[in-house]
């Protein structure tokens, strides 16, 4: 088919939009893939990863683009005539939370914007009206009597337990209850303590940077212990 008409290129991204495509394959691309722009030039500006492999010459070519909050890729093997792909999941709740009943039962998405919801958006490239740190929200609803919890996900390279409890000591809090386990179902579902002025830090085991993705289970337990007013289940409770 070849990639190398820019109006080509248009009508292919305007038809995947139209479609809502989650991933998409091209064949005799006839034309080397080498970077980001390339494929971007056919995706837009929705979230993405892509593969290829190079023509030979005049012939050949492909090209493999799907977006990543869909399908996850765990392993591929390509030669100059094909892809594989093993062990694509299907992301149930980026299906779900786009769906138009869904969206209404939300209140969400009331200006009908022309892009999906996805977990990091793209469309959105310089956030500059947050401030640096919550710490002073923190300490404000702390003030007021309520109640705070902060978790993190053991296994988050993005903001890791570390950092997290760099932020927690910059607030000099005094100790209520020492660093100790939390169980789901008799096992260890993450470490808590807690600090006075009603602060609980948890981390959750397994977790990554979005805790429910990862482990569900225990972050719903957390959620519901913080809901309920009750401290997390440690190792003579063994609750639910």
């Amino acid at each position: 088919m070849g990639l190398g008409k820019s109006e080509k290129k248009g009508r292919i991204k305007r038809l995947l939009k139209d479609k809502h495509v989650d991933i998409v394959f091209f064949q005799e691309t006839k034309q080397a893939v080498d970077s980001e722009n390339v494929a971007r030039k056919l995706w837009g500006y929705r979230n993405m990863e892509f593969m290829s492999v190079d023509p030979v010459g005049s012939a050949g070519g492909l090209l493999c683009i799907w977006d990543p909050s869909v399908f996850q890729l765990s392993g591929c093997c390509c030669t100059r005539r094909s892809f594989s792909f093993a062990d694509q999941k299907k992301n149930y709740v980026y299906a779900y939370l786009n769906r138009a009943d869904v969206q209404e039962a939300l209140h969400a998405n009331v200006t009908k914007l022309s892009y999906d919801w996805e977990p990091c958006s793209r469309v959105i490239r310089r956030w500059e009206d947050s401030p640096s740190t919550i710490i002073p929200l923190l300490q404000e609803l702390m003030a007021n009597g309520l109640r705070v919890w902060v978790f993190s996900g053991d296994l988050d390279g993005r903001l890791p337990v570390t950092s997290t409890k760099y932020s927690i000591n910059k607030m000099k809090l005094h100790l209520k209850t020492p660093w100790h386990p939390w169980y789901l179902n008799g096992e260890v579902g993450g470490y808590t303590e807690v600090y006075k002025g009603d602060l609980t830090f948890a981390t959750v085991r397994g977790a990554g940077h979005q805790v429910p993705s990862y482990q569900p289970a225990r972050a719903l337990s957390l959620i519901m212990h913080f809901l309920a007013g009750t401290p997390l289940p440690n190792s003579t409770t063994l609750l639910q």
